[in-house]
């Protein structure tokens, strides 16, 4: 699904996101006007255990997250960054 607002003219500039949906009705990916890019990563449960931010990029910011299985919460949320990271590594 794309968005895009605005008249593009010299003093009005156009704004577009992108977002992509699996099959079962979560995001995968979402793009925004910045061409900052995300990806989603979604368990059995539609729990989200990782998100990669600009994973087309060469600076990776990659969030893990630990659920709570009694709670169903987020238990923990870690980020690591590296500029030589790869998706999926």
């Amino acid at each position: 699904m794309t968005n895009v607002s605005g008249a593009a003219s010299p003093h009005c500039i156009t704004r577009s996101s992108a977002r992509s949906y699996a099959t079962n009705g979560n995001e995968s990916q979402v793009a925004d006007i910045d061409n900052n890019k995300i990806e989603f990563v979604f368990n059995a449960q539609s729990q989200m255990p990782r998100r990669v931010k600009d994973y087309f990029s060469s600076s990776l910011r990659r969030g893990e997250l630990i659920w709570d299985a009694l709670f169903n919460s987020i238990k923990r949320f870690t980020v690591a960054v590296s500029p030589c990271m790869k998706l999926g590594v």
